[in-house]
């Protein structure tokens, strides 16, 4: 447990019977990724749940290992993989659950880029991301291993 006795993530790969879990908190963050089922299958799905409870899916992280299609990072940068989509379930945002799936993607697929909103940019800057936005008014950010 962590301080206050608010659980601490668990990170691992996701299976296909995590599919209607996954596919929940994606929905639930107004989120969708084709080919999820695949991506299951391929091992480039993480879950996220709490120590201490049920194996209830919180959070999700979905990783292109073959990097960015149909869109195009700063051209400076290396060659990494893409992180297609990030969702946390509402009543757990801001928990650190977040942080353990960027956190253990990584770790598994680094470097790792990602498209975003502005809005969540000072999340990855806290993550020490490098940031940046492109001429096509994308921004992106690049995380590599810590």
């Amino acid at each position: 447990m962590s301080v206050g006795g608010a659980r601490s993530p668990v990170v691992r790969v996701a299976t296909t019977a995590d599919h209607v879990a996954v596919s929940r908190v994606l929905d639930g963050a107004l989120l969708e990724v084709d080919g999820l089922r695949t991506r299951l299958e391929d091992g480039t799905v993480l879950v996220a749940t709490l120590e201490g409870t049920s194996d209830a899916v919180v959070g999700t992280l979905v990783v292109a290992p073959e990097g960015p299609t149909n869109l195009d990072p700063p051209a400076d940068w290396p060659d990494a993989a893409h992180l297609r989509a990030i969702a946390v379930r509402r009543k757990r945002r801001r928990s650190g659950i977040g942080t353990a799936l960027l956190d253990a993607a990584r770790e598994r697929w680094s470097p790792l880029v990602a498209d975003f909103d502005a809005d969540v940019e000072p999340f990855y800057e806290a993550l020490g991301a490098e940031c940046q936005e492109t001429p096509d008014g994308r921004r992106w950010a690049l995380l590599r291993a810590r």
